[in-house]
């Protein structure tokens, strides 16, 4: 616990300084330095069901957070290239004809899993950088909720077999903490938002920064792992720190391009 809270009481301030001080190439290069640490512990993961990593993955994942960033139109057309790539890699790097769809769906959900939703930061940070800090604020305050309440009363196991240590109780606090972190953040710092959007944000992003965190577990539980590495002491690897962001990042993009910008 010791660990945990020393090592947040560093990272916090450096995460705070990057999103509001960083000039935006520097903001993508942190995303791409992070990056870099999730596909190695991602590659590594995946390996253990039979998956080999292409050497093409990693330069076109590290792409897409800049083509998204400066050159939002050919996003799409980024996107078919480097899974089109990535399938006639399966067909050149694969010795093993048995590892030979693993591999691709490896590969392939690398881009998907960890490149969208580290693009779609770097795509806030320039313009929208008090909603990028809200997403972070709100699955802290969601983790933590669930955290010390499944601690102090979780009884109903309800994801024994993914996540063995979850409560209902703790889903349910967690849950909670976002649909109040939200308006809360909100009143203060986007005031222009209605109450009834801020608490759809937060429901949202309360569900699926959950999902993210139980997705990583199966991933983990498939794999025999407890952590995805040792790399940050007390929180385990870099994937394990930003798995629910994984998915509260795209939750929130597509939210927003529905209901907030309505």
């Amino acid at each position: 616990m010791t660990r945990r809270i020393l090592t947040a009481a560093i990272l916090i301030p450096i995460v705070l300084a990057s999103i509001f001080y960083l000039p935006r190439p520097a903001f993508l290069v942190l995303m791409d330095l992070i990056l870099l640490l999730t596909l190695w512990e991602f590659l590594n993961l995946v390996s253990k069901n039979g998956a080999t990593a292409y050497w093409l993955t990693a330069p076109m994942v590290l792409g897409l957070p800049w083509v998204w960033a400066y050159a939002e139109r050919w996003v799409l057309g980024y996107f078919i290239a480097t899974i089109l790539l990535l399938l006639v890699s399966c067909v050149f790097q694969t010795r093993d004809m048995k590892t030979g769809f693993a591999s691709v769906a490896g590969n392939v959900l690398a881009l998907i899993y960890l490149g969208v939703p580290l693009s779609i930061a770097g795509l806030l940070q320039k313009d929208y950088a008090k909603e990028l800090l809200l997403i972070l604020v709100t699955i802290w305050m969601t983790d933590a909720a669930a955290y010390f309440a499944g601690r102090l009363w979780g009884r109903h196991k309800i994801t024994p077999k993914i996540s063995p240590g979850k409560s209902l109780e703790g889903y349910l606090a967690g849950f909670l903490a976002a649909a109040l972190t939200v308006p809360l953040y909100a009143h203060f710092l986007l005031p222009s938002w209605r109450i009834s959007a801020a608490i759809i944000t937060g429901v949202v992003l309360g569900v699926f920064g959950t999902m993210g965190d139980l997705f990583e577990s199966v991933l983990k539980r498939g794999a025999g792992i407890k952590d995805s590495s040792n790399l940050i002491p007390g929180h385990g690897g870099m994937l394990d720190r930003i798995d629910s962001l994984l998915f509260a990042f795209p939750s929130y993009y597509l939210l927003r391009m529905s209901l907030l910008a309505s």
